[in-house]
């Protein structure tokens, strides 16, 4: 048994080990490797001072390929800055440079790496269970040796630190969900606490899931432990994270100004309206008055838009009536979500360039990588049988993560310290793959629900990369049980009682 449980530890090293390797080969190659700037740096730059460059000048961004060269030239304007974690990595890489310095857009590339093995390799190294291990090195490979998640590392997109920290935020929630024993408030501060604040100050989109991560982890600790303080305190943390995110990208910024009347243009009338059966009933129940009944079909991105400034109304609308609107009209949330689904093929922005010299598409090893990602897998599925596995993992979330809570309700020896028995292994293993499952599932759920009712259709897939984070984590609850339901089976077989041996006949 003990050199079954080794050996599963080795095999999540290697995995890890063989993905950092194709990560380290993509993100330092030359030319690069990294999306394209559409325009969105500038977020990350009006904080930092760092731009994108070209031949020692700030450049206008383009999306036809993206620039290596980048240009520290300390140039800040608090209108234009959303704070986000993923600035950190930018203010790290421009350390060793002074204003007027050019440098290269791989080195903010490699302190994102260089967090993620960090990270990954404390997780491993604290994780004794070898199922959670190797369960966490697969989605570990899954995700980040995935050829549309590798160009956000050289870029300044908030995708990495979306991608990053989800990774670790439900890797946690599993490990404590399957640990047979009670493991120490220092190891879950340490696993936990680093994955959920990562992911409440990455993205504004993603930060009510790392609330509702905290909600869930605090559950469970009630659920197994009785740690009723720490759920407490997970819970103030779980409201505190978006008031704090708020508080450090004010409403009345300009920006985020920008970005919410966008925003709300996409979803009302590029998404939801376009569905109803009644506009103007809908038109009446979000509150908008008959004269922008002429903007359904519409989008931010319609030339002429910002002429015309059809339904200036949309700027009081809210996004609190839309659960009303969903009850009397189904078809403005289901016609969404299902082009929400149809939305994820491909994974990755289709007009974003990922390399610097065009011609690299074609070079066979990243064809290869390409060839080998897990979002390419899912891609080639027929439609129909795409459209199903989302709605069987985006299904069992909804089932599976209040299934999780009620197994860790059903409390064995294995769950107290210092006491273990096969019974308790046994629920242990029922709880990671119910927690995976579940977890995955409304990854999914969270991800294209808050893309489409967010903004819209625009730069769906990504807006949408945590349903790739969402369906490693579910393929992996899904593989883990079907191995155990093929465990009890064999065993079964084995211990089921021989037929009685007939009684040999006399000699004569």
């Amino acid at each position: 048994m003990q050199k079954r449980v080794d050996g599963l530890r080795w095999l999540a090293w290697c995995l890890f080990a063989a993905t950092v390797v194709k990560i380290a080969a993509v993100i330092f190659a030359s030319p690069m490797v990294g999306y394209a700037n559409n325009y969105d740096f500038v977020r990350s730059s009006e904080c930092t001072g760092v731009w994108s460059s070209a031949n020692g000048a700030v450049a206008i961004p383009h999306h036809r390929a993206p620039r290596a060269e980048l240009l520290y030239d300390g140039r800040t304007d608090a209108e234009g800055c959303m704070v986000s974690f993923d600035n950190l990595f930018v203010r790290l890489a421009r350390l060793p440079h002074a204003v007027g310095d050019t440098f290269d857009l791989r080195e903010v590339g490699a302190w994102k790496l260089a967090l993620l093995v960090a990270g990954v390799a404390v997780l491993l190294a604290v994780v004794r269970q070898s199922a959670v291990l190797l369960a966490c090195a697969v989605v570990f490979g899954l995700v980040f040796g995935d050829m549309s998640v590798l160009p956000y590392f050289n870029s300044m997109y908030a995708e990495f630190s979306v991608v990053g920290s989800l990774f670790f935020a439900m890797a946690a929630c599993a490990w404590l969900c399957a640990v047979p024993q009670w493991p120490g408030l220092g190891r879950v501060a340490l696993l936990l606490g680093p994955g959920v604040v990562w992911l409440g100050f990455s993205k504004q989109q993603y930060g009510f899931f790392a609330s509702a991560l905290l909600v869930y982890a605090g559950l469970v600790l009630v659920a197994r432990w009785r740690r009723w303080r720490l759920a407490g305190a997970l819970a103030v943390l779980a409201l505190a994270m978006p008031l704090s995110f708020a508080a450090l990208n004010p409403s009345d910024r300009v920006v985020m100004q920008s970005i919410a009347k966008a925003n709300k243009f996409n979803t009302f009338f590029w998404a939801v309206l376009p569905a109803a059966s009644d506009k103007d009933a809908a038109l009446q129940t979000l509150r908008l008055p008959a004269s922008c009944r002429g903007a359904i079909g519409l989008s931010w991105f319609t030339p002429g838009l910002e002429d015309h400034k059809p339904c200036p109304e949309i700027v009081q609308a809210s996004r609190r009536r839309l659960p009303l609107l969903f009850a009397q009209d189904a078809a403005t949330f289901l016609v969404p979500m299902r082009h929400a689904v149809a939305s994820t093929r491909p994974l990755y922005p289709v007009y974003l360039a990922w390399f610097e010299r065009p011609g690299d598409a074609q070079r066979g090893k990243y064809v290869l990588m390409r060839e080998t990602s897990f979002s390419r897998w899912v891609e080639r599925l027929p439609d129909r049988a795409y459209g199903g596995a989302a709605l069987l993992l985006m299904g069992l979330g909804v089932v599976m993560v209040p299934g999780s809570l009620l197994l860790c309700l059903r409390r064995g020896a294995g769950d107290n310290p210092g006491r273990a028995d096969v019974a308790s292994r046994d629920r242990s293993g029922l709880r990671l793959v119910a927690c995976l499952l579940g977890l995955g599932g409304m990854a999914i759920v969270y991800s294209l629900a808050s893309s489409v009712f967010g903004d819209g259709y625009a730069d769906f897939p990504k807006h949408a990369v945590g349903a790739l984070v969402g369906a490693a984590f579910g393929l992996a609850g899904l593989v883990l049980g079907c191995a155990a339901l093929c465990s009890r089976g064999t065993a079964a077989l084995r211990q089921s009682p021989a037929p009685p041996a007939a009684r040999a006949a006399p000699c004569r």
